[in-house]
């Protein structure tokens, strides 16, 4: 999401960009569906238990395989996470959620409309880091109403590995705070060092490839592993890693994005 070029441009713009979010919001929440939650690899189950959460485990997992891979290591790339939640009380829960992360009520963090849904955001202060929570009343069919909660944390490129932590430590306590069970996800994109940056990759996770695809510029692998937490349906599979490269044409560099348990957000960026 492209921040505000400047802040004294108004209402406007603010309303523009408030829009351009919640479209956003709404195409990546298809991509919801998938998830399935933390009942991944049993190598590791044990691991995530104690001081580290699944997510963490996975995170540091990505982070520790893509380092020796990308140009500037893993904290040149710039790192996403996702949290996917649904349930009866989650209208409730997401006004717990932003208030424990200090997303308050007012002009520069609160955009909503009259279709059920309400947007959140951090203001714009500079910093590395983007909250964006969004809400979403979906009607079961049943006569009753379930709430969809969808919250983002976006770090800029060169973010340090610490602050990340610190970051999404903060959102997972809030979520757990707000009693919302959670189907959460990590991506990061990067200039990788070499062409085979994603074989590099999947050797080091012990992956096997589940599915593939390909076009003139671009490729997109799932795979799973047992060496993570996550997993994911993926048409008939169940996948929790998935790579992707991109030749830039202008530069002849190759991008490296990666996803657990899929890439969230347009991997060609």
């Amino acid at each position: 999401m492209v921040h505000e070029m400047m802040r004294g441009n108004s209402g406007r713009q603010r309303k523009d960009r408030g829009k351009g979010i919640l479209l956003a919001l709404l195409a990546v929440l298809a991509l919801g569906a998938w998830l399935v939650g933390t009942e991944g690899g049993k190598k590791t189950m044990d691991t995530a238990i104690g001081t580290s959460s699944p997510l963490q485990h996975d995170a540091l997992m990505l982070w520790q395989w893509a380092d020796p891979l990308l140009s500037g290591g893993s904290a040149s790339a710039a790192w996403s996470f996702r949290w996917d939640a649904k349930g009866a009380a989650a209208r409730e829960q997401a006004d717990q959620v932003a208030e424990g992360l200090g997303l308050a009520d007012g002009p520069d963090t609160l955009k909503e409309n009259g279709a059920g849904e309400k947007v959140w955001q951090s203001p714009d202060t500079g910093d590395s880091e983007r909250v964006t929570l969004w809400y979403r009343t979906q009607t079961d069919g049943k006569g009753g109403d379930q709430g969809l909660l969808v919250l983002l944390l976006d770090n800029t490129e060169g973010t340090p590995q610490g602050q990340i932590e610190k970051s999404y430590s903060k959102i997972e306590d809030a979520l757990k705070g707000a009693g919302v069970s959670s189907s959460p996800s990590v991506t990061f994109r990067g200039i990788a060092l070499s062409a085979d940056a994603a074989k590099k990759l999947v050797d080091k996770a012990e992956a096997q490839r589940l599915e593939s695809y390909s076009d003139k510029h671009t490729l997109s692998e799932t795979y799973w592993t047992e060496q993570l937490n996550s997993v994911a349906q993926s048409g008939m599979y169940k996948v929790n890693l998935q790579l992707a490269t991109r030749q830039d044409q202008e530069t002849g560099q190759t991008r490296l994005i990666g996803g657990v348990p899929l890439i969230t957000g347009d991997y060609l960026q």
